[in-house]
């Protein structure tokens, strides 16, 4: 079976939790994107990405 994780970057909360739910559905584990690295690419068939944005839909500084 192929390997899913499910990464995100939130500001106010919002994204993680969805990420979280999306990932209880999957049966899969979340990580937020400071813990992101090769390793986790290589070691996942599948990514699932989210992250937060601000006003009209522009990433947030932060995580860019």
């Amino acid at each position: 079976m192929k390997k899913t994780i499910v990464v995100y970057g939130s500001s106010t909360g919002t994204c993680e939790s969805i990420a979280n739910t999306i990932a209880e559905k999957l049966g899969v584990e979340a990580i937020n994107v400071s813990d992101f690295s090769a390793e986790v690419v290589a070691e996942n068939d599948n990514l699932v990405l989210g992250t937060s944005t601000w006003g009209a839909g522009g990433i947030a500084g932060r995580l860019v």
